[in-house]
């Protein structure tokens, strides 16, 4: 089986650096699609660490929302470096003016 998430990358860069990006994480991960599907990808990390030291200087942006309710998460990459941080869920309290 596995675990199933659906991966975005968005650059600050133009169409054909995309596209060279796109086409590498391709190489070095095993998919053909990795941002077009819902797949297993569980060195994501890794592969975007070292595609991210082959383009210095460009902060890379990947979104992840697995199959679980709530499991949905950001990562900045530059320069072989990532920040990942969790999306915190958070419901207003209770409040009786809001009531109808």
């Amino acid at each position: 089986m596995g675990y199933y998430t659906n991966y975005s990358l968005t650059l600050d860069a133009d169409q054909e650096t995309y596209d060279r990006v796109v086409a590498r994480v391709a190489e070095v991960s095993d998919y053909s699609h990795p941002f077009d599907e819902s797949i297993k990808w569980y060195y994501w990390e890794a592969n975007m660490r070292k595609v991210s030291l082959e383009f210095p200087g460009l902060r890379m942006t990947v979104e992840g929302e697995g199959e679980e309710s709530g499991d949905i998460w950001v990562a900045y990459i530059l320069d072989g470096k990532v920040h990942k941080a969790k999306a915190k869920i958070q419901l207003p309290d209770f409040d009786p003016t809001q009531l109808v």
